[in-house]
């Protein structure tokens, strides 16, 4: 009954945030998935930070820096991994993998603070429960956020992300703020501005649909009708496969034309899942998969990124191939 008290208010906002994304862009096994990571970079911050009250014995410093540091560490570590395999593709999925990923390093938390802590207060443990699950959430998402605009602008630098997710964190454990104004805070505040960015979100997700899915049906009805070669995505593969082996040219048209027709069945899930849909996806579209996946192979790394003009997007495009695979 304490391990329910202290994790209902978090999980039903997990469970609020996940159905406020009509899009469906998370897949629920790749939920558990971060969940678990969670928890297991629960238990890493448990051993680092034992070694390191070991060497540095003093409860402030360890709890407003060092504390801070590692976790924030450790579980935004996760996240740009995500980043970095493009397996985020919009600030919603960012939102909602951070806050999964938070409330797996609190459940471990509050876990050890029942089994070593005898307080039967039930409104006690409601309140520390929800106040870790939030705090742990809430510094993941800053830095989700800070990431995604930084790599939106720029080419993203982690720790600069780093920084505002750390500096929440410490905050929040400043002794001199009592425990009940901090978790009512974070209660109001944290709801409210997932809700922003999933609006916003949307709104970006709505428009790159509606803008790539007439470019890529514009692209497979020249492929169709024999006039590829004539669109400048054709002129460019000519000139640029014009110095590979006729066996390369044909698996780079073919891996071009396989993209394009995949980013295509992307977005029309997505749409149809705007309007409430659920349409699963056939053998076709995991056979096509595997075989962009073994186009990839005999293609090579050097020439693919010689490809990525004819992509627009790149990192959408991978998000896509990724998002296909989840939903098979």
């Amino acid at each position: 009954m304490i391990f329910v008290y202290s994790f209902l208010p978090s999980l039903l906002c997990l469970l609020t945030f996940y159905f406020l994304d009509n899009f469906k862009l998370i897949s629920p096994k790749r939920l558990l998935i971060s969940f678990l990571l969670g928890i297991f970079s629960a238990i890493t911050a448990y051993y680092v930070n034992n070694f390191a009250f070991s060497i540095i014995p003093d409860n402030n410093i360890f709890t407003i820096i060092i504390a801070p540091v590692t976790e924030e560490l450790l579980k935004t570590s996760i996240i740009l991994f995500y980043f970095k395999k493009n397996r985020i593709g919009f600030l919603t999925d960012a939102a909602l993998l951070a806050f999964i990923i938070g409330i797996g390093f609190a459940t471990f938390e509050n876990l050890w603070y029942i089994h070593n802590f005898t307080e039967t207060n039930m409104l006690v443990w409601l309140i520390r429960g929800t106040g870790t699950a939030l705090l742990h959430s809430s510094a993941v998402i800053v830095f989700s956020i800070s990431y995604y605009f930084l790599k939106e602008i720029s080419k993203a630098n982690f720790f600069i992300a780093l920084i505002p997710a750390v500096i929440l964190h410490s905050i929040f454990n400043l002794p001199i703020l009592p425990i009940i104004p901090k978790v009512f805070t974070q209660l109001v505040l944290l709801p409210i501005i997932v809700y922003i960015l999933f609006t916003l979100s949307e709104k970006k997700l709505k428009l790159w649909m509606e803008k790539d899915f007439m470019a890529d049906m514009e692209l497979l009805e020249m492929i169709k009708s024999g006039n590829f070669s004539k669109t400048k995505t054709g002129q460019y593969l000519a000139k640029l496969s014009k110095n590979f082996p006729p066996l390369v040219k044909v698996d780079m048209f073919c891996y071009t034309t396989l993209y394009i027709e995949l980013s295509f069945l992307t977005k029309g899930i997505l749409l149809m899942r705007e309007i409430g849909i659920e349409e699963p996806l056939d053998q076709s579209a995991l056979d096509k998969l595997n075989e962009l996946k073994s186009l990839e192979k005999e293609i090579g790394k050097t020439i693919l990124r010689t490809l990525n003009p004819l992509l627009p997007n790149f990192d959408k495009k991978m998000w896509q191939m990724l998002f296909l695979k989840d939903n098979i």
